[in-house]
């Protein structure tokens, strides 16, 4: 009524009067799509960066984010006219079950940051930031902006154009000289014919580009090798049209019984031999270490006893408490695997003590010797896990030659067809140096980094005797290699 009743001189000081009374517009607005970037290093590597939605209406903020690896469900609060803001919520349940982030905006609307801190199995705490560039949409001062942080797509991760002539990645890569325009499109022209190019994953074609810069997959010539079915027992060829055909054949192979003899293929599988292994060669029929496991002659595998290194009504692991251990923390401890090649999984382990030849009893004759690998503490932390068990029998022959040989020092033990366990070497000396070598596929390693201290070697003779050392602490251990020195 004021401004409406007052006269022409003073119509123009209560406008203004009325203008600063009235309340001020906001200053700060972070309504639309982001980019963010969070500093997780080295917790989680790369960097979290991923498109968020934000939706501003008053002071209610939420915070939304499907495309990120961890999905984002934000909501908190902010100061429209400080910029001062705040928000909670969740995230990967496992990884990041509550999310919270805060941070001050500023008015200019280009971009804001702030702290962010995630708890969950690995809590991590650091600081984001958040831009126009890369969220998907044309702003103003951007040539460009295709969503995503890549180069080599003639938008530059600043949302720049590519330079005229810049490499990117485009239709047929392999077949063309491409290069950016400078106005965001890869452009290309064929390179030469017959240059190698992006498989089709079809061993029965040749993938080679043409003239007109195209992938082609021209058919391979009929009786080419290919691979089919990955049986050893069909030969695998190209049929001339593009397809790999399986004919049987009668090769030897390999029947995952080591109690039959001869096994040869017929009709596209493996079928025994018609030979056994003799009574008493070493099998697994049950893929347990605690139990011995031979052949019975007649091309069956059973379990005839419980290994040393367990024991009890239920054949369970048993670390013997009565072993002689090193003089000194010596004991060395190596263990090795090759990726995809488990014919070089090795294992080493020495030992040097007092020990007298007599304790050895004669391994030549009746006294059976098993060397076993424990970890103590794993799951349950109450039961050992027995890793590796190797069996060095009494007697008889390793191939053509006797598995033992006597002198006046003590014994060696040599394995050279490594069946069934892998327990290659086995040196036993009266002075006290023991030396036990394992290698090839029936070790059984299928990766190292799962093994942790503290590690347990015993060698077990079925007189009684028993040799120990453990190791509390891992000099090394990696995927494919662990080593273990000083051990008592």
């Amino acid at each position: 009524m004021l401004c409406r009743r007052a006269s022409h001189a003073w119509k123009a000081m209560i406008v203004a009067v009325c203008a600063a009374s009235a309340p001020a517009a906001a200053d700060v607005d972070l309504n639309g799509p982001w980019r963010v970037n969070a500093a997780t290093s080295p917790y989680f590597n790369p960097d979290l960066s991923c498109i968020v939605d934000v939706v501003q209406i008053g002071s209610a903020l939420t915070v939304t984010g499907n495309d990120c690896s961890l999905p984002i469900n934000l909501s908190g609060t902010i100061d429209p006219m400080s910029g001062v803001f705040s928000a909670s919520g969740s995230s990967n349940p496992f990884f990041c079950p509550s999310l919270s982030i805060s941070g001050t905006a500023p008015p200019a609307g280009t971009g804001f940051g702030g702290t962010f801190s995630c708890t969950g199995v690995i809590p991590v705490t650091g600081p984001f930031s958040a831009g126009l560039c890369a969220n998907g949409e044309l702003d103003a001062a951007e040539d460009c902006d295709d969503g995503n942080l890549n180069t080599h797509d003639c938008c530059a991760p600043t949302c720049e154009f590519d330079a005229v002539n810049e490499f990117c990645f485009g239709p047929d890569t392999d077949c063309n000289d491409n290069g950016c325009d400078g106005a965001g499109t890869c452009v290309g022209d064929p390179g030469p014919p017959g240059v190698r190019c992006e498989s089709d994953f079809n061993g029965c074609t040749n993938d080679v580009c043409d003239a007109a810069g195209n992938c082609t997959h021209p058919d391979l010539p009929a009786g080419t090798t290919c691979e089919l079915d990955f049986n050893v027992c069909t030969d695998d060829t190209c049929d001339g049209a593009g397809e790999c055909v399986a004919a049987p054949n009668t090769a030897p192979c390999d029947d995952y019984n080591a109690c039959t003899i001869g096994d040869q293929c017929a009709a596209g599988s493996c079928v025994p031999g018609d030979s056994f292994a003799p009574t008493g060669t070493g099998c697994n029929t049950d893929a347990d270490l605690c139990t011995i496991d031979e052949c019975d002659g007649a091309g069956g595998c059973q379990n005839v006893d419980c290994s040393s290194c367990c024991g009890g009504p239920s054949c369970v692991e048993q670390v013997s408490s009565i072993c002689a251990t090193p003089a000194e923390p010596s004991a060395k401890l190596q263990l090795s695997r090759r990726e995809g090649d488990p014919e070089y999984d090795r294992l080493t382990f020495k030992w040097a003590g007092p020990t007298d030849l007599a304790d050895l009893g004669d391994p030549s004759d009746d006294t059976d010797y098993e060397l076993c690998l424990y970890q103590i503490g794993d799951f349950p932390p109450s039961q050992p896990r027995l890793r590796y068990q190797g069996r060095a029998g009494a007697g008889g022959n390793c191939g053509e030659k006797a598995c033992w040989r006597s002198s006046a020092s003590g014994f060696s033990f040599k394995d050279p067809e490594l069946d069934p366990d892998g327990l290659y070497l086995l040196k036993l000396r009266g002075g006290g140096n023991i030396t036990a070598k394992g290698r090839g596929a029936n070790i059984g390693w299928d990766r190292l980094d799962f093994l942790a201290a503290p590690l347990t070697m015993q060698l077990k003779a079925s007189n009684g005797m028993c040799w120990s050392a453990t190791w509390d602490t891992l000099k090394s251990r990696k995927f494919n290699r662990l080593k273990a020195t000083g051990g008592q």
